[in-house]
């Protein structure tokens, strides 16, 4: 969603028509997928992005419309209404239920009484005591999920569902509500810090040209980063965008890029030394996230595939900071009497989420098997004792 407007700035900038008309297809491809998406974050951002970007008086005023073909705007609007309509009248395999899915979704993009909307409602309500706790510097970068059963009410939020004590969802269903969460109100003014020195530089170029030049570029520059920055922030209200490292990367590229200006005589004044000296701390701290990913991917197509208990051992010893993986050794370990090595994997994911019962529990109900019991896992615990089975196993 926030790539859209830079296609719309590549398609009425380009000046050859097969590149235009690629770019297009583009637009009505993103178009299309934003439509089947049925989300309606996704598409209250369309709206008020392309609200944004075409009634701009600096962007789609008489200077574009003297400098920028028709051929070009026709183009942009066609591609954007073609994806649309190809999203509700192509077949596709997606099963809705009902038996108009995008009208539904239209007519409930404000309703916030059923639904998911009245389940983010119920969350923002309990997150918010999260902020009301800590005000000024939250509970801490990525602790919502550790701190969110410490604040939660069943009666409230009667939906909340957990992985053997850790929720589902890593944060808030809301960019902004996590952030003021883990980062209290100091996070929430920094924020509001980026977004306005982000738009400083494209605002103050404008200024500069409307004096000395008309400047088609600088215009569309203008309105690509606003709307950009309005899709972000509409999803950010409701939904996840920016928290997210594939969406935030995008989010970021394509900000950093409308904001941009050229710096000529770089090498000169020794610009090009420090600009490889930023691209080289990046690419440091983008391969330490990307090995950090690798390592949890690995571990979830691992224990997707049933590997041994004793290879998930190497794993958690490799990624020592995922609460599912220890919680799930404490339990296999557990089930197979060794208590040992079940009370420090139950420990350490009490370490991680000290809110949940669950490694504490494990922990307590392991029984070192006497010698020449058969141990079983809890799941067949029962039908053990209803055979009069000798058996050993959690409860």
């Amino acid at each position: 969603m926030v790539a859209l407007p830079a296609a719309w700035y590549l398609a009425l900038h380009a000046s050859r028509r097969s590149v235009h008309w690629l770019l297009a297809a583009c637009i009505g491809l993103m178009t299309c997928a934003v439509t089947l998406t049925r989300t309606r974050s996704a598409w209250w951002a369309g709206g008020i992005s392309a609200a944004v970007f075409l009634l701009s008086p600096r962007a789609y005023g008489g200077r574009l419309r003297a400098n920028g073909s028709r051929r070009q705007r026709i183009g942009v609007i066609a591609g954007c209404t073609l994806g649309v309509a190809a999203a509700i009248v192509l077949p596709n395999r997606l099963g809705w239920r009902s038996g108009a899915p995008y009208q539904e979704t239209l007519r409930r993009l404000i309703d916030v009484r059923n639904g998911s909307g009245a389940g983010r409602l119920r969350q923002y309500r309990q997150t918010l005591r999260m902020v009301e706790a800590h005000p000024w510097f939250g509970v801490g970068i990525g602790n919502w999920s550790v701190d969110y059963p410490a604040f939660l009410d069943p009666q409230i939020d009667p939906e909340f569902r957990t992985y053997r004590g850790r929720p589902h969802d890593r944060m808030a269903t809301s960019d902004a509500v996590t952030i003021a969460a883990e980062g209290g109100l100091t996070a929430v003014v920094l924020a509001l810090v980026f977004a306005g020195v982000t738009l400083a530089r494209p605002a103050a170029r404008l200024a500069t040209n409307r004096v000395a030049r008309p400047d088609l570029e600088a215009h569309l520059r203008w309105a690509g980063a606003v709307s950009t920055l309005a899709a972000a922030l509409t999803l950010a209200a409701v939904d996840n965008l920016i928290l997210v490292q594939p969406t935030a990367f995008v989010f970021a590229a394509a900000l950093a890029w409308f904001t941009s200006t050229p710096r000529p005589n770089m090498e000169d004044s020794g610009g090009a030394r420090r600009h490889w000296y930023w691209v080289a701390l990046a690419v440091v701290v983008g391969g330490t996230c990307v090995v950090r990913l690798a390592l949890q991917n690995l571990a979830a197509w691992a224990y997707a595939s049933g590997v041994s208990t004793e290879r998930l051992e190497q794993l958690a010893f490799l990624d020592r900071g995922e609460y599912w993986l220890h919680i799930q050794l404490a339990f296999d370990w557990s089930d197979r009497g060794e208590c040992d090595r079940a009370g420090v994997h139950a420990r350490l994911a009490a370490t991680l989420y000290p809110n949940v019962a669950e490694p504490r529990t494990v922990e307590a109900s392991c029984v070192v098997p006497r010698p020449g019991a058969t141990v079983l896992p809890p799941h067949e615990v029962e039908a053990a004792g209803t055979r009069g089975d000798t058996y050993v196993g959690s409860k």
